[in-house]
């Protein structure tokens, strides 16, 4: 191990995802893993419920009787329906869904260490090891007791903050960030 390694040892919880969930998606990295939420199923359902409803909409009677205006309103009413789901479902189910994952072994729950190397941050858990150079991580973002590090694309590093070390090794890990990315050529 070299001599500028850095290492830190912790425990991730299921509660820590929950924190990754419901927090971090409201800084701009973890918007853009959302906006298929917000965005793109809303179309695609309204989409589906103008094709199918408003032609059958239309054909009884029950709105407008014109094809066009009662499609028009079945692709608004599936629109607001997605995203009144989209807001309430995905945060009342977020907690049991990841302990159950957690049970099935689907998370990084437990004793984990990471480590600074000269080029990389590692995550080193009991079902697999995350690296992330540094000039590959696009974000770190802290919210409450947890730093994401975003790399390639949406995966996430997860560094719970319950001591001052953690915290100090957050920030030698943003300074290591820094430099990596001032090193880069323009």
């Amino acid at each position: 191990m070299a001599t500028d390694d850095r290492r830190l040892r912790g425990e991730l919880s299921v509660e820590d995802y929950v924190t990754f969930d419901t927090s971090l998606a409201r800084t701009p990295a973890g918007r853009k893993q959302r906006w298929g939420l917000w965005v793109v199923a809303p179309l695609i359902v309204g989409a589906i419920c103008a094709i199918l409803l408003g032609p059958a909409l239309a054909g009884m009677g029950w709105l407008t009787g014109s094809i066009v205006a009662d499609s028009v309103i079945a692709f608004v009413v599936g629109m607001l329906a997605t995203l009144l789901v989209a807001r309430f479902v995905p945060r009342s189910s977020t907690g049991p869904n990841l302990a159950a994952a957690a049970k099935r072994g689907g998370l990084l729950v437990g004793p984990t260490s990471w480590r600074l190397t000269p080029e990389h941050v590692i995550q080193e858990g009991a079902l697999m090891d995350l690296e992330a150079a540094y000039d590959a991580i696009s974000a770190i973002d802290v919210a409450e007791s947890l730093a994401a590090v975003y790399h390639e694309g949406r995966m996430a590093i997860l560094i719970p903050l319950r001591s001052i070390e953690a915290v100090s090794f957050v920030d030698e890990l943003r300074r290591r960030v820094a430099v990596a990315r001032a090193d880069e050529p323009s």
